[in-house]
């Protein structure tokens, strides 16, 4: 059965046609930005990476360090105790830096753990902003892919109802 079609009916058909392209071609320059936002965000995120691995380094390294100090430190007192009776004076000033010592490690370390805990909060942070954009960009991709599926059963409809000899 061959259905005529009205020059009106041809020009809706055609408007509808050029309408789904152009959304369509819209719905890819979106794809297209969510993409590059995600591959800049992976970038940042691995920029992070670096410098938390940079840092995680240093701090290791400040540790090797203190470690070296204080077994320096030991050695030192362990020849202070065998000269202690001859240097009772010498010992008590030795303590006393000692202590002073201690006191700028534990603040060093204090001022460490400090740091730490700020970029752990920072690095958190990212994560869930990270977390929530790919989260944000997955409802989006969702929501164009319904659409997509949707544009191609009204344009399967509007063949069959265009083209009945085709189903």
């Amino acid at each position: 059965m061959n259905i005529p079609v009205t020059r009106d009916e041809f020009e809706t058909v055609k408007q509808l046609l050029a309408s789904a392209a152009t959304y369509s071609e819209s719905a890819n320059r979106k794809c297209d930005r969510l993409a590059d936002s995600i591959t800049r965000l992976e970038a940042s995120q691995h920029r992070t990476e670096e410098q938390l691995q940079a840092f995680i380094t240093e701090t290791r390294e400040n540790q090797r360090k203190t470690d070296e100090s204080l077994q320096q430190l030991t050695e030192s007192q362990r020849k202070t105790e065998q000269s202690l009776q001859q240097l009772t004076e010498t010992q008590k000033k030795t303590e006393e830096g000692l202590q002073r010592f201690t006191q700028q490690t534990e603040q060093s370390l204090l001022q460490l753990t400090q740091r730490v805990d700020a970029l752990s909060q920072r690095v958190d942070s990212f994560v869930f902003e990270s977390q929530r954009l790919q989260t944000d960009h997955a409802q989006k991709i969702n929501r164009l892919d319904a659409m997509i599926s949707r544009y191609d059963g009204v344009l399967a409809y509007l063949m069959r109802k265009d083209h009945p000899e085709m189903e």
